[in-house]
């Protein structure tokens, strides 16, 4: 899985359901507003509040031959939400939270 919450991919399942989980209990309310499917690509269309911040996302999963998720990648805006939200999910499990800098000082 690869999305706005860890800077590098979660890989295998525990580390994917752990996010997912972890996430889950971080937010206020989620709402799927389109999801579509074709052949073994799924996508989703959602939003979410946390601590009062609204964030739209989208994430597209992929299915293997036996129909089994083998991808997922996450997106979400605005980014300074994504951000905001970022640091609260990290401060649960204790890792480091990411912070918005100026494009001269990265």
């Amino acid at each position: 899985m690869l999305g706005p919450i860890f800077p590098e991919p979660n890989i295998g399942k525990d580390a994917v359901v752990k996010v997912l989980s972890g996430f889950l209990e971080t937010i206020d309310s989620l709402e799927v507003n389109l999801r579509f499917a074709q052949h073994r690509d799924v996508a989703g269309f959602f939003s979410f509040t946390c601590n009062g911040l609204t964030v739209k996302g989208n994430e597209h999963l992929h299915l293997n031959e036996d129909g089994l998720i083998d991808s997922i990648k996450v997106a979400w805006r605005p980014l300074p939400a994504t951000v905001q939200v970022q640091k609260v999910f990290a401060s649960k499990p204790g890792f480091p939270a990411m912070r918005l800098v100026p494009a001269s000082d990265a």
